[in-house]
């Protein structure tokens, strides 16, 4: 895993950055649930839509899930295409 911490500070501010490292065995979980669903691209999802991936890893897993099943099974290429659909997740 290659998330750049940095650009996520530069981005989102130093807020952004404690959240991630006090919640970093949820976000650690919720970045494993996104390569198990298929993401390859999942350092930019990270970095584009941090705090969306800070909480819980079972209330994370819910909201994708839900997203998943209401965006059907081309749901990786939509949301490749749509990165504005993650911020659903928020």
């Amino acid at each position: 895993m290659n998330i750049d911490f940095g650009k996520i500070r530069e981005i989102y501010g130093e807020d952004a950055l404690v959240a991630c490292n006090e919640n970093l065995d949820d976000l650690v979980k919720n970045i494993n649930y996104l390569i198990k669903l298929g993401f390859d691209d999942y350092e930019d999802i990270i970095e584009r839509f941090p705090l969306a991936f800070v909480d819980d890893h079972e209330v994370v897993k819910e909201r994708i899930d839900k997203l998943v099943e209401r965006l059907g099974d081309d749901y990786i290429n939509i949301l490749g295409e749509d990165m504005g659909l993650w911020e659903e997740l928020l």
